[in-house]
């Protein structure tokens, strides 16, 4: 999962969310992991920020600050089907 460019937290991208942070990223595409270890949050800016980006900013590191991760694994899960796998009769009830 790519931390700025997909939807995982909100109602948009964090690259939607803090706009003025993104575009003066030095880490664009990178995954989530490459960015945040569960300590620092390892982004890094062109330039200085103002005020109002650096609210942007303890904003952004709260959001990290809020990310768990588990030893599960990914799995694809179809909620068209009791059992949560696909089948082709779940897709034709739809």
């Amino acid at each position: 999962m790519r931390f700025w460019e997909d939807w995982w937290f909100g109602n948009c991208s964090l690259a939607t969310q803090f706009w003025g942070l993104y575009v003066i990223s030095n880490h664009k595409n990178y995954c989530m992991a490459d960015i945040w270890d569960g300590v620092d949050l390892k982004i890094s800016f062109r330039r200085g920020v103002n005020e109002t980006l650096m609210q942007d900013w303890l904003a952004l590191v709260a959001i990290a600050e809020s990310i768990t991760y588990l030893d599960d694994c990914d799995a694809i899960i179809w909620c068209f089907d009791n059992n949560s796998k696909f089948s082709v009769q779940s897709m034709y009830s739809q």
